[in-house]
């Protein structure tokens, strides 16, 4: 959906392509998660994985004070999330997948549970690299599980592109591509 009108009490879009204006967003109302909370669900989830890994993941949601609806919810998504990505992220472990959406638009999500103020740091770092490579803009999304990364037109990001991320110099990358992230630049 593209904007066309605002007014006191109304917002009024059409609809446009996929290559069209970036979706409206408000992240006016939170900082994100702490790191040191990501630290601790890390921590969770690193032992939800064990768990998994040695049949005994039911018995550690006992622990949680769940419905037995919630419990069985709970261990099927978590199953279903190791199915699909072989471990799940943690404190110890960011995951990357890539994959092809719905239309058939490759996408990147990069799943880190340290929260939003470490992850759109990661995420202009990620999108900077990827852009150097690829020589084409890089949009992106960020929140407190991670991160996701998509090329317009059905390009691919490239493999290996995280590791490609030098911690060297971040500090400044980040300070010269702050104002013109979407938050700052309205």
């Amino acid at each position: 959906w593209q904007i066309r009108e605002i007014t006191r009490d109304r917002v009024i879009v059409t609809p446009t392509s996929p290559e069209g204006a970036p979706p409206p967003f408000w992240k006016g109302d939170s900082l994100g998660r702490p790191f040191e909370t990501g630290l601790y669900y890390g921590e969770l989830l690193r032992a939800f994985n064990r768990a998994a890994e040695s049949g005994t993941l039911k018995r550690a949601l006992t622990e949680f004070p769940l419905s037995p609806e919630a419990r069985a919810a709970a261990e099927r998504h978590i199953k279903k999330q190791i199915e699909a990505t072989g471990c799940l992220p943690d404190d110890q472990t960011i995951i990357l997948e890539h994959f092809a959406d719905s239309a058939g638009e490759h996408q990147l999500m990069i799943h880190s549970i340290f929260g939003n103020r470490v992850n759109h740091a990661l995420s202009m770092l990620v999108r900077r690299k990827a852009s150097e490579l690829t020589g084409l803009d890089v949009r992106g999304y960020d929140d407190d599980d991670g991160m996701l990364l998509y090329l317009m037109g059905g390009s691919e990001l490239p493999e290996g592109l995280f590791d490609r991320v030098e911690p060297h110099g971040a500090q400044e990358i980040i300070d010269a591509l702050m104002p013109s992230e979407p938050m700052f630049s309205m």
